[in-house]
């Protein structure tokens, strides 16, 4: 499972940065099921060319996807956002009286 997590990177240059923008915060703290997170992925990717074609002037956007050494995943391309999807770790604690 992983939870999204949104943070403001620099100012929005253009329309394009300023939507993109807007729409990943909607998507902050979200929990994604891992059967599902590719799909998520490219849902991502998919509104961002969406938002490249709509904004024609601007410099397209091309993101991707990188993990580094660890579980967590960041959206890159997009300087005006940090987007992340953190993995977490799901446990119960059975606590003795």
């Amino acid at each position: 499972m992983y939870l999204t997590d949104f943070q403001h990177g620099t100012q929005a240059k253009n329309n394009l940065e300023k939507e993109i923008k807007t729409y990943l915060e909607t998507l902050d703290r979200i929990l994604i099921d891992d059967v599902d997170f590719t799909k998520f992925q490219q849902l991502i990717l998919e509104k961002v060319r969406e938002f490249n074609k709509k904004h024609p002037k601007a410099k397209p956007k091309s993101p991707n996807y990188w993990s580094g050494t660890g579980e967590d995943v960041f959206l890159s391309g997009i300087e005006c956002v940090v987007f992340k999807f953190l993995k977490v770790k799901i446990t119960s604690l059975h606590l003795k009286k």
